[in-house]
């Protein structure tokens, strides 16, 4: 799921999400995917010039963080309980932004 196509947007959408203080581990992991696929569909589209995919890397990791924080539950563990509730209409790239295990 894209979340907007907009970077800035995107951080209104993340600051949101944070102040929001999300506790449900399938609302946590969907936040996350959610947040990884738009950092991907900016990247790949280079939506944005002057951020490299290291940085959208770094910015995920840190907003997987500050979610994870609500759970005693890893981001691998999550995936593997919600992950076969999203349908992706694409094929996975391993060069995608990836929240780091």
């Amino acid at each position: 799921m894209i979340l907007t196509y907009n970077y800035q947007d995107l951080q209104n959408i993340k600051e949101q999400m944070k102040k929001d203080n999300i506790k449900d581990e399938k609302d946590i992991y969907f936040s996350i995917s959610s947040y990884k696929d738009t950092l991907n569909f900016i990247y790949k589209n280079k939506l944005v010039q002057d951020l490299t995919k290291e940085d959208l890397q770094e910015e995920l990791q840190d907003f997987a963080s500050t979610l994870l924080k609500n759970t005693n539950k890893t981001y691998d563990e999550l995936e593997n309980l919600y992950k076969s509730k999203i349908t992706k209409n694409y094929i996975i790239n391993s060069s995608e932004i990836k929240v780091k295990k």
